[in-house]
């Protein structure tokens, strides 16, 4: 959770990217960052309908706002990218503390504690690391005991 708290806005977007693709979610378009907020254009993969018309040309989309812990929490870094991309609504990645009243509405907030676990549970980074812990010989424990008398 330290390290992701640490990253900037691009390694924290490389790091969302792995979640969104693991997740199922497809980038369709990397919006350009803007007061060290990383924006991405992703499918709604929940909102997607059964029904698939050819008249129906629109697929859901959802802003994927990455704010690293430096990051100042300003709704108006993002304020018209909604309806610019024409989003249905936003999944957000906050690595700092959330304010109470969040900005940025009914959004689904991923937490550094919730990705690092989700990191973690996916095995994304990490590798296990054998310990080998060592036993004294008894003839040694024997020989050290008899010292303090």
């Amino acid at each position: 959770m330290q390290w992701l708290q640490t990253l900037g806005p691009r390694g924290l977007e490389a790091v969302a990217r792995i979640w969104l693709t693991r997740e199922g979610y497809p980038v369709l378009a990397t919006l350009p960052p803007s007061r060290g907020i990383a924006k991405l254009v992703i499918g709604d993969i929940e909102g997607e309908s059964d029904s698939e018309s050819e008249e129906e040309e629109t697929n859901p989309k959802l802003l994927a706002l990455i704010l690293p812990r430096r990051a100042g929490i300003d709704a108006s870094a993002w304020a018209g990218d909604l309806e610019r991309t024409q989003a249905s609504g936003c999944l957000v990645f906050c690595m700092g503390d959330a304010p109470a009243e969040a900005p940025w509405g009914d959004a689904r907030v991923i937490t550094a504690n919730e990705l690092a676990a989700w990191l973690r549970a996916q095995g994304v980074g990490i590798s296990p690391l054998p310990v080998a812990i060592g036993a004294l010989d008894p003839t040694v424990l024997e020989s050290i005991s008899g010292l303090d008398t």
